[in-house]
């Protein structure tokens, strides 16, 4: 069962639901597996930003690219949180080889926020969580037409999309 809890901050409400972690389909086994994954999958099709919990002693998994690739296609916002950060030996360069490991492995999505966290000693789960909140309001935020076009136009002309059916292709403006 999912379970709903509610945070506030930056005077909004933020209902977090925590979800059964997914399995493979093929290492599915019971109805109870299958129906929580069914769960999980609704959730993050209702959610507006999902918080991807990754174990840093396993590193990102297929399985958890797979729920990446969920999230994404729905077109959710995504924090990633790198959990049990306190059971990895680290060095000065620990957080950055593993930041590029990750944002390797998620291209092209490198500009998904990143926190190192561990549940246990509660290091930076406030902080992810208040990622997760400026992350839902980006999302609401609408660009302009007119900025949109002052800013892509140029950049459109420089690198022309390429020639369709022997005709050029004409962007008359961006929205």
């Amino acid at each position: 069962d999912a379970i709903n809890t509610e945070y506030k901050a930056f005077g909004q409400e933020l209902i977090l639901i925590d979800t059964a972690g997914l399995r493979k389909r093929k290492l599915i086994d019971n109805d109870i597996e299958f129906y929580s994954s069914i769960r999980t999958v609704k959730a993050i099709r209702m959610s507006d930003v999902c918080l991807l919990l990754i174990d840093a002693t396993e590193g990102i998994t297929r399985q958890d690219l797979s729920i990446f690739k969920e999230i994404t296609e729905a077109n959710k916002g995504v924090v990633i949180l790198v959990n049990k950060w306190d059971l990895v030996e680290k060095d000065h360069k620990s957080v950055d080889v593993y930041t590029k490991e990750l944002r390797e492995k998620l291209a092209p999505m490198t500009d998904v926020p990143i926190f190192f966290t561990s549940t246990v000693t509660k290091q930076r789960i406030l902080k992810a969580l208040e990622k997760a909140m400026e992350v839902a309001q980006n999302r609401k935020i609408r660009i302009p037409t007119a900025k949109l076009n002052e800013v892509m136009l140029p950049i459109i002309e420089n690198y022309p999309p390429p020639i369709y059916k022997g005709k050029d292709i004409k962007i008359k403006y961006v929205t």
